[in-house]
């Protein structure tokens, strides 16, 4: 796991129903996404779910954005987990030249910005093939400055597995950037929790 973020204490009471056990949550280390419930087995951490109720940290009283981007919120819920690859809330910059290398064969790519700087257009590849596509617009708002890639994962239906923050972008006379200042990551392959409880 790279950086995970800060640990803030048992799962709220606004629990999905279905999520039968009282799990630890975590802060992203992007702090304005909230927190995420975890578990943790043979030194790795595993995602269990969004958290539904914002965090003293985040800005305002909004609901955490990956809790309403996501299809299904809760992998507990369903009886599974999933590794959280990536957790860190640096300042990174990419370019048309230079993506934003994820795990798992996972890379962003910035493909153009507008003149403004006020979208980016992204594109996230997997091993070279192409995925998805999708525009961003940094410090737009809350919500639209944050690029979610979701997919199927088992049972769960629609789960953000990225996500990444773009704190903002400029488009320059021969190159274009953008810089991301929160990214998170969860393996697409999730097990059953039952394995987690048995050690792996």
């Amino acid at each position: 796991v790279q950086e995970t973020g800060q640990e803030t204490g048992a799962y709220p009471s606004g629990k999905p129903e279905g999520s039968a056990l009282s799990l630890p949550q975590k802060d992203f280390a992007f702090q304005d996404w909230g927190a995420y419930s975890y578990a943790e087995s043979s030194g790795r951490t595993y995602f269990t779910g969004y958290v539904p109720d914002a965090t003293e940290e985040m800005e305002g009283s909004q609901t955490p954005p990956l809790w309403e981007e996501s299809g299904d919120m809760s992998l507990i819920a369903l009886g599974l987990a999933s590794e959280v690859l990536i957790d860190k809330g640096q300042e990174e910059t990419i370019t048309k030249n230079s993506s934003l290398i994820l795990s798992d064969g996972y890379q962003l790519h910035i493909m153009s910005v507008d003149a403004q700087g006020e979208r980016a257009y992204l594109e996230l590849t997997r091993y070279g093939e192409v995925l998805d596509s999708s525009t961003v617009r940094p410090n737009a708002s809350f919500s639209g400055d944050t690029y979610c890639y979701k997919t199927d994962m088992g049972s769960a239906k629609g789960m953000v597995v990225i996500a990444v923050h773009f704190k903002n972008a400029f488009a320059g006379l021969y190159d274009c950037l953008a810089t991301c200042d929160g990214v998170f990551q969860i393996s697409s392959s999730p097990i059953s929790y039952s394995q987690l409880e048995s050690g792996g």
